[in-house]
Parts: structure tokens; sequence; C-alpha cells
């Protein structure tokens, strides 16, 4: 058996076993691909590309497309953002005179991200802010990942590695007034019971960035003392929980207790670390706009934690602030809670 027909055979047969169905032999369902479920048929019509040595992008568009769907199908969201912006790399590709998979540089996808998306309606370039330059970077990515998955010759790692995305160049974060804090905590909870989202809100306001917060479990949490341990070594720290937060906090775990005092508050145990973050900003940004705040300039869901950071400032000083928030610098504080001070200043 050749080197391809092996591919072939692992490809399906994996597929298939992933779906506990009924082992079929490859030429049964290269036959039949009416009857197979998406993950399946994507790896079949893969297959097909790769016995027939053909690297086409058109060709190849829908097998990957096919194939990130299905494995995000629990969740709507991502799977429809994820296929929106795969759409998009491919329009981008297509427009750049990409026809093969061979032909993706490593220069393409930083460009793509960085200086500008591709929008095939309008058949037009735009520049993205950075964190549709980070979504479009991780589009990017998790289709290379499937298409190598499914017996593409491309190195998604070696692709993706140039798109490094920085924050927007001298864009400052806006504080909240107490009218816009007031309106952010009463559009926390989605819905009549605790939420997930609205312990991330309380942690957000206890200085957690999304990636702290997705770790935080009830043995980082004192209700009675009103404090949450956050962060890793060295930005480990312990900070104080508002009224509100720790009311929040204690009607969510009241409501619906984690299983154990070491399972993640606001997202699955499950979730892989990237994707937890990612759930938890996605989150904050859907209150930000539920809140009628995203349209004004310089509010994000940064706003929350920063805002946070001011009222430690003012009753303790910036250094305090500085360990709020969990960064070495006291420029960096500075800048996040809208003091013009210098490290000159005595």
């Amino acid at each position: 058996m050749s080197d391809r027909s092996q591919l072939s055979t692992l490809l399906v047969t994996a597929a298939w076993k992933a779906h506990r169905d009924t082992p079929h032999t490859t030429a049964s369902l290269l036959a039949d691909p009416q009857r197979l479920t998406p993950t399946i048929l994507s790896a079949v019509q893969a297959a097909r590309l790769v016995l027939s040595d053909n690297w086409d992008i058109d060709a190849w568009r829908q097998p990957i497309l096919q194939s990130v769907a299905a494995r995000h199908a629990r969740n709507t969201a991502t799977r429809d953002k994820l296929t929106a912006n795969i759409e998009a790399l491919f329009g981008y590709l297509k427009a750049r005179g990409i026809r093969t998979l061979g032909d993706i540089g490593d220069d393409i996808i930083p460009q793509w991200c960085n200086e500008a998306g591709w929008d095939e309606h309008r058949n037009a370039a735009y520049n993205p802010a950075a964190t549709t330059r980070r979504n479009l970077r991780w589009a990017a990515s998790v289709a290379l990942k499937e298409a190598l998955l499914l017996g593409a010759p491309v190195d998604p790692d070696a692709l993706v590695r140039g798109a490094v995305i920085a924050d927007d160049g001298g864009r400052k974060t806006r504080l909240l007034t107490p009218q816009q804090t007031e309106a952010v905590r009463s559009h926390a909870d989605p819905r009549m019971v605790p939420s997930r989202r609205s312990v991330a809100v309380a942690l957000a306001f206890a200085g957690a960035r999304p990636a702290e917060i997705a770790r935080v479990t009830l043995a980082d949490i004192d209700l009675y003392g009103r404090t949450v341990t956050l962060g890793e070594p060295p930005q480990r720290r312990t900070n104080p929980l508002s009224v509100w937060s720790a009311q929040t906090i204690g009607s969510r775990v009241a409501h619906s207790p984690p299983s154990s005092d070491h399972e993640p508050l606001c997202v699955r145990a499950t979730t892989d670390p990237d994707s937890a973050s990612r759930s938890i900003r996605n989150q904050l940004s859907q209150l930000m706009r539920q809140a009628s705040l995203s349209h004004i300039d310089g509010i994000t869901a940064g706003s929350i934690r920063c805002t946070a950071a001011r009222t430690v400032f003012e009753k303790n000083g910036i250094e305090a602030a500085a360990r709020f928030l969990g960064v070495a610098s006291l420029d960096t504080a500075a800048a996040a809670v809208g003091h013009r001070w210098m490290a000159s200043d005595g």
C-alpha cells in the first residue's frame, strides 16, 4: 500500500472511531459519503484530495470549514465566529493570488492579521483593531491546524508565528463613571438566576485579568474576609472584594455550588486555558455592549478593573494600585488608573 493510501485509511478510520460507529472500509466510506457525519465526511474529502495530490485552496476550503464547524458544534457563537473569519482568510488568500496551500508563505498570515483584513463583499481591505487581529490570528491557526490534521503539508506554527499582535498604539483605556459602573453591575446577570458571567464581572472589579478570572476557584475566595487570591507567582496577590462582588459571588455559589473547592467558578473545568480566557473576554465584551458602553471611545472590558484600581490608588497610592493590578511597573499602573505619575517623582 502506498503512503497516500495508508494516510487515507488512517484518516477515515480515526474519524470513524472518534464517533464510535461500526468500522467500515475506506472504499465503502469513499463510495457512500451521504450518510457520514460532518467530521468523517471532511476527513473523506481531505483523503481524496491527498490521494489525488490536490492542494488547491478552493478544494481544501470546504473540508477545513466543515471540520472546524463540527469540532466547535457545541458552541455556536465560537463556531460562527471561526467559520466567518476562516471564510475571510480564504477570500484574502485568493485575492492575494494564493492558489495552493504550499503557496502560503510565512509573511501572508501576519499581513492578514496585522496589516489588513479582507471583506469579500466589498472586495476591499480594512484595518482591524487589536482585538479583531487576535481573533484573525486565532482563526488562521485553527484553520491551518485543521488542515494539518486532515493531511495537508502545512506548518501552522511557522506560518502563524510572525503574527504578533500588539495593543493599539496610543489608545488609552477610559475609566468608568459611577453611572457607567452601575450600568455594568446591573447588566452583569443576563438571567434571573446568578450566572458565571456575574462572577466574572465581580472578579474583574477585584482587579483580575480574563486569564486570572478563568482560573479562580472557591478555594481562592474568602467571602467572610471579602478577599480573592489571584494569579501565579510572581504576580500572585490577594485583592479585596467589594460588598457587591462578595454578594454576587456568594449568590452564585449558593445557587449553583461547585462540585469541589478547586473547580473553576467561571468556566467549565474541562476548558483549555486559551479557550477559557477567550470566553471570559467575550463575556465581558458582550456585557459592555449590552450596557450600551462599547460605542464610547476608550471604554473596553478592561475599564472595569482599571476603574477598581483607581479607587485603590485614591485610597492607598500608586504602589497599592500596581499590586492590585498585578503589574511590576508603576508607570504601567499610573497609566491604567489615569494618573500622571513619573518615576522621578518623590
